[in-house]
């Protein structure tokens, strides 16, 4: 279907939507609204983070789920942090089909944006995911912002029930993220679980 987003700056997000036009979905831009549409089976693509106004290291964790969902073989590469692909691991559970690697690259000083010092030999900077995958639900516990994030949606994405430990991290950047999914349509419950709040789904 269609999502319409308001009170939102189209242009301060060009890096995002034209990847995701290029996908096959339709994009209409207004002055401060914005309505992105599911036409057609998703195209897969390749991603290079970088410093705004590229496509930014905080959207590739939760543009991951995206890809699991598009026919075909996609590529993330990120260029900003020496490693940022902790929210893999638990969509691999989920049934996410992917493999590391690391870019042929002549020149890393000039390719990368992170200080060298900060890399590590056991780092990949690259991930291909390979699409569509079935995702089923999982008991799934988050450590971090963007990962939360990325595993909310892929819970919403994967069959079945899927338990979500550690949503504290998830509210502290992003507002009011349960009470929008659920104004779109999403099956969500808070529970207890040994003292700590856990999201259902």
């Amino acid at each position: 279907g269609s999502i319409q987003i308001m009170g939102i700056k189209p242009q301060y997000l060009t890096a995002f939507l034209d990847i995701i036009e290029d996908m096959g979905a339709k994009i209409e831009r207004g002055q401060e609204e914005l309505t992105v549409s599911w036409v057609k089976a998703l195209k897969p693509c390749q991603i290079e983070t970088e410093p705004e106004p590229g496509f930014m290291t905080d959207w590739q964790a939760v543009f991951s789920v995206l890809l699991t969902q598009s026919t075909g073989v996609s590529s993330i590469i990120e260029r900003v942090w020496p490693y940022r692909f902790h929210h893999l691991s638990p969509l691999e559970k989920m049934g996410a089909r992917f493999k590391m690697f690391n870019p042929l690259v002549e020149n890393k000083k000039n390719y990368y944006h992170f200080d060298p010092q900060s890399d590590d030999p056991t780092y990949f900077h690259g991930v291909k995911i390979y699409g569509p995958c079935h995702l089923k639900g999982a008991n799934l516990s988050v450590t971090d912002l963007r990962s939360g994030a990325s595993l909310t949606l892929a819970a919403l994405v994967a069959e079945g029930q899927s338990i979500i430990n550690g949503v504290e991290f998830i509210e502290r950047g992003y507002e009011d993220l349960a009470q929008r999914l659920i104004s779109l349509g999403a099956n969500i419950q808070y529970v207890k679980s040994k003292n700590k709040k856990a999201c259902q789904k």
